[in-house]
């Protein structure tokens, strides 16, 4: 059988149409209320970022989701499915401020006695209200919700969306707090310390989970080195302050560890082992060192034939600002009666005094 271009009806167009059959005949309302509320199978499903329309990410993710509640209602149980949209966070706040123009946190003010930050060129900034940012930010949740709905009718996922939550609408919010106060009250909850990644246009940490892995989430910069030159002493007391010919290059390549680089280990007689027995120190050719073993300092050696005063006049010459309090303790005999500092776990120099 032959057929005329143009005369066949495109995939797209039977899509469409199931589409609307089922929402004619409420097919995925009549699959909840026919099964009891007694044989329910609860089912959560986490709220997309509502910053932008659906993608491979989110949509691959959601029909996965789809197979769950399905496979249960196949089995016979009631199972609800309410959509929700997660309002909060940095990537709503982004999506906003993009459209708003907003390249400084400080362009939101609180009142309009607040001054303006500054462009690169020196020109000031444009502001906005910190009432007409929540304003816009709102708006622009609601808008994108229309898109999202008819996306997830057409990959044929089956939700409610006339009950859908939103975790911008305050009865949500106070349910959170809610939630954490009972965390709070049964000993749940407790304060500790993590390194995290710091935002600095929105002057605020981040989690893994929010840098994207894209061009735009990394800068690259140039960071200015600094060579240090130690100078060694005449002999091993550490209180001469005759001085020999000889020196020691450092090369560091974040200037702001110079403040915590109290000395500089440059004997090259050290092994990679970290054997407690063998600190890996040539014997015959420094019979009088005395060392403590791996084991007594975590991997790290000790000694004293450097001058650290060394490091202060570099952070004079580099105009960096130097207490009393800090040279006082920069001068002090901690090194004791040991020959050397290393570390031979990654063959570098301690970063301050064990």
């Amino acid at each position: 059988m032959k057929f005329k271009h143009g005369t066949r009806r495109r995939a797209a167009e039977y899509e469409k149409d199931w589409v609307q059959r089922w929402k004619d005949d409420q097919t995925f309302e009549k699959s909840v209320a026919q099964r009891s509320a007694d044989n329910a199978y609860v089912f959560y499903d986490g709220p997309p970022f509502i910053t932008g329309v659906p993608h491979h990410g989110t949509l691959l993710s959601s029909i996965v989701k789809d197979a769950v509640p399905r496979y249960w209602t196949m089995k016979g149980k009631r199972v609800e499915r309410r959509w929700g949209w997660d309002c909060h966070g940095l990537p709503a706040e982004n999506f906003v401020e993009k459209q708003m123009n907003i390249m400084d946190r400080r362009q939101i003010v609180t009142n309009s006695d607040q001054s303006a930050p500054l462009d690169k060129d020196g020109n000031p900034l444009p502001t906005i209200s910190l009432e007409k940012y929540i304003n816009k930010a709102r708006e622009s949740m609601v808008a994108n919700s229309e898109t999202w709905q008819g996306v997830i009718d057409r990959i044929g996922r089956w939700v409610d969306f006339k009950g859908a939550y939103r975790t911008m609408d305050k009865n949500f919010m106070e349910s959170v707090w809610w939630a954490f106060k009972q965390l709070y009250e049964a000993g749940k909850i407790y304060e500790g310390e993590k390194v995290l990644m710091y935002d600095t246009k929105f002057a605020t940490p981040v989690s893994k989970a929010e840098v994207p892995m894209d061009n735009d989430a990394y800068q690259t910069v140039t960071d200015p080195s600094v060579y240090v030159k130690f100078k060694l002493l005449s002999g091993n007391t550490r209180r001469k302050v005759t001085l020999d010919k000889s020196s020691k290059i450092l090369f560091v390549c974040n200037a702001n560890v110079v403040r915590s680089q109290m000395a500089q280990a440059f004997y090259n007689h050290f092994t990679k082992t970290q054997n407690a027995d063998s600190a890996g120190v040539n014997a015959e050719k420094y019979p009088t060192a005395k060392i403590r073993t791996v084991a007594d300092f975590d991997t790290h050696l000790v000694a004293k034939n450097l001058d650290p005063l060394a490091v202060i006049d570099l952070m004079r010459e580099k105009g960096i600002e130097v207490g009393a309090s800090q040279r006082t303790q920069l001068t002090k005999d901690m090194l004791c009666d040991y020959d050397l500092v290393v570390n031979i776990a990654n063959r570098n120099q301690t970063p301050d005094w064990l």
